[in-house]
């Protein structure tokens, strides 16, 4: 049979079964230490309602919610799969110690709905490759972090030696697709993107180093009908290409702040399309 995890307290172990334990056991010690993370942020999981079911559940994770969990949910299928449930604990054990904040809170929010789901996987996947990535080895981490500057709320923060990235984790089904075109409103006149790119310039100190603090994950385009990321790319850069000369069809904000900090929009869409077309829109894979 196999032990209990010292972090967790033996009295809250009084029910606990051997089929539980015997679940427990099956796990990798990497995923035993994701496990403890799951404990130790005080995750509660609110489960979606599923017909027949019966009303959603809010507990802690005590023993028995673990057997759930390690079972892969079976019951509320197909919410989490036992592979995901394998890389979402992988994924805590890699990221815990390089996490400063909102990992617990994300993970609540995960599992309030299918919806929630959806999305928090996407952060995790992009965390997961953040953290792989060496380009990043001395970076740290924090999840759903309020800009009140911007106001919105990041997905995922990076931060060394006073060095900021802003991590926006996207997802195609917002967007309309048919065979020709990708229909967005990423530079509208307050969407996101504007407010994003608006942001950069303001904290920018040259062109040399702007739009170096802002990332954006997709998932992987191949799963997809009739995506490519370079047709993304084309939609971030579309307001500056459509305008031609006379810019028309900028965003009034990124205007306003390009010409405080004194960039000419010319040199400033070049700074942007060579971000873009480097390492800012890049895809997360999946397990």
């Amino acid at each position: 049979m196999a032990t209990i995890p010292r972090c967790i307290p033996s009295n809250e172990f009084p029910q606990a079964t051997k089929e539980v334990l015997a679940l427990y056991g099956q796990l990798t010690r990497e995923q035993r230490r994701g496990l403890a993370v799951l404990h130790k942020e005080g995750v509660l999981v609110r489960l979606p309602q599923v017909p027949g079911a019966g009303s959603p559940r809010t507990t802690t994770l005590s023993p028995l919610d673990w057997g759930r969990f390690l079972e892969a949910c079976k019951d509320y299928d197909p919410i989490i799969t036992p592979a995901f449930r394998n890389y979402l604990l992988d994924t805590l054990n890699v990221t815990s110690d390089r996490v400063d904040g909102g990992l617990g809170d994300a993970i609540k929010v995960m599992f309030s709905s299918e919806t929630q789901f959806t999305g928090f996987r996407g952060q995790i996947y992009s965390l997961r490759a953040l953290a792989d990535d060496p380009a990043y080895a001395s970076y740290r981490f924090s999840l759903e972090v309020d800009d009140y500057t911007t106001n919105r709320r990041i997905d995922i923060q990076m931060l060394a030696d006073g060095k900021r990235i802003d991590v926006e984790v996207k997802a195609y089904e917002h967007w309309e697709f048919d065979s020709d075109t990708i229909w967005t409103n990423l530079l509208g006149p307050t969407g996101q993107f504007t407010r994003d790119l608006t942001g950069a310039i303001e904290r920018s100190t040259s062109l040399d180093d702007l739009f170096d603090d802002l990332l954006y994950f997709f998932p992987d385009p191949a799963q997809y009908p009739n995506v490519d990321l370079d047709r993304v790319k084309d939609e971030f850069l579309l307001p500056f290409i459509q305008s031609g000369p006379t810019h028309e069809l900028v965003p009034q904000m990124i205007k306003d702040a390009a010409a405080k900090k004194g960039y000419d929009l010319v040199a400033l869409y070049e700074r942007l399309e060579s971000r873009v077309n480097a390492d800012m829109i890049r895809s997360y894979t999946t397990p």
